[in-house]
Parts: C-alpha cells; sequence; structure tokens
C-alpha cells in the first residue's frame, strides 16, 4: 500500500493518544518529508512502513474512549483500580524481579510517581497522572499482573502456614526494610516450624503465571515464632502450603 501523508498523519496521532512520543513524532516528522520532498528515502519507507504496521491496527476512537474510561475510575476513586494500580506500582517500584530487570527499570520512575499521585488521591483531589499510568496499563505485563491481582487469596490473616520444600534453608524476603522491598535471604527451615499469616500483602516481586494448585506469586508477611522469639519475612503464595 502507498505511504500518504494522511496515513502518516493518522498513525501519529495513535502513536501520541498511546503516549508513543517518539513514534509520533518521527511519524509526523516523515509526513514533513513526503509533503516538502515528494518521497522518502529508502530507509525512511522501510521504517515508516514498520510504524504504520504498527499503528494503523489501532483504533483512535477506541484509544480515546478507553483512556476517558480509565480516567474516569480514577476520577471516581474506584477501589478496584486504585488497589490494581498499586498493586502494579509496587512491582515496578521494587526492581526485584531479574527476569523483566530491563522492563522494569524502565517503568520504575513511572510507577514512583503514579504512587505518590495515589497515596494524595485517595487523601483528596490529584489530576490524573494520564501519561504515566499509560506507560504502566501498556506494559506487557500488565495483563499477567491484574490476573495475580485479582486471583482470590488462598490464605488469610490468622491462617497457619509451613514453608513448601525439604531443604535445610529457605529463601524468603526481609519484612524489615523500607517500603517493603527488602533483599532476598536465605533462612533455617527448622527456625519456621510454626509460621502464621500477618498481612495479605498488596504486592508481588515476581510476575509468573497463577500455578494451578499452589496458587499466585502474590506476597504474604508471615511471622514465625521460635525459641520464644519472633520473626517476620514476605513469601509468595506459591512457596507456602496450609499447616497439617
Amino acid at each position: 500500500m502507498t505511504i500518504t501523508r494522511e496515513r502518516l498523519i493518522n498513525a501519529s496521532k495513535i502513536a501520541h493518544e498511546l503516549n508513543k512520543s517518539r513514534d509520533g513524532s518521527i511519524l509526523s516528522d516523515f509526513a514533513s518529508s513526503l509533503q516538502k520532498w515528494g518521497e522518502l528515502t529508502r530507509n525512511q519507507t522501510s521504517y515508516a512502513t514498520a510504524l504504520l504496521e504498527r499503528y494503523e491496527g489501532e483504533s483512535l476512537e477506541a484509544i480515546q474512549a478507553e483512556r476517558e474510561r480509565v480516567k474516569s475510575l480514577w476520577d471516581n476513586k474506584d477501589a478496584d483500580f486504585l488497589d490494581l494500580l498499586d498493586f502494579v506500582c509496587f512491582f515496578f517500584r521494587s526492581d526485584n524481579c531479574h527476569r523483566y530487570q530491563l522492563h522494569m527499570q524502565a517503568r520504575k520512575t513511572p510507577a514512583e510517581r503514579v504512587k505518590l499521585c495515589l497515596d494524595a488521591h485517595r487523601k483528596g483531589e490529584v489530576p490524573f497522572p494520564s501519561k504515566d499510568v499509560s506507560t504502566l496499563m501498556n506494559s506487557k505485563l500488565w495483563e499477567k499482573l491484574s490476573i495475580i491481582k485479582t486471583s482470590e487469596p488462598k490464605y488469610q490473616v490468622g491462617d497457619l502456614i509451613s514453608i513448601r520444600g525439604r531443604g535445610q534453608y529457605f529463601d524468603a524476603w526481609s519484612a524489615k526494610e523500607d517500603a517493603r522491598f527488602g533483599a532476598g535471604r536465605r533462612y533455617i527451615r527448622e527456625s519456621f516450624q510454626i509460621c502464621i499469616i500477618t498481612e495479605v500483602v498488596n504486592g508481588t516481586y515476581r510476575c509468573n503465571n497463577p500455578h494451578p494448585t499452589k496458587g499466585t506469586c502474590r506476597l504474604y508477611k508471615i511471622k514465625a515464632f521460635s525459641g520464644g522469639q519472633s520473626l517476620e519475612i514476605l513469601m509468595e503464595e506459591d512457596a507456602i502450603k496450609p499447616m497439617k
């Protein structure tokens, strides 16, 4: 299909609506070059074709309608939506998932800004941070994180649990660090014979598909009692099991 100025301009508008400003600017520059010179260079044509394939399948009206829907959820302080945003911000701010390290690092700063707006919005009225929220919602991990968040927790506060596995040691997260973004540590299994759930944390450090029987990678705060002392850690749902 022939590359026309109209196609380039329309694709540029869609890219900007999706907060892909760099792609939108490039498409706009291509449209100006086409108008001025009557044609694009071979490299420009190749790049423009790739960008057109990326954005022409999107509906500008649908994108704008979805943005207004999300803005309405924010403005009306929809509890489920705000909790989901909080959950996603927790994940990206933690920067603890090595599997998606580069992807997380690119979204850590937007997540920090959304978290600040979110906390203030719960107490008052804060304008919808459209660009940063869109950055998070356009993440390839948004859908999977949403599934983890909306899955029914397998355990509740007060439940007695045990740690899965048989080795002398197990890995978990410290619950003492600021903002709960504790460093991973190794603990002695024998010290965690009696454990109780003290909090269902609205967050995760990983982004794995839910296990059919073990559950999700949602975090729980767990308190262990041993020798008259207690210790709190954070563990994923799929790493613990009911105490028998």
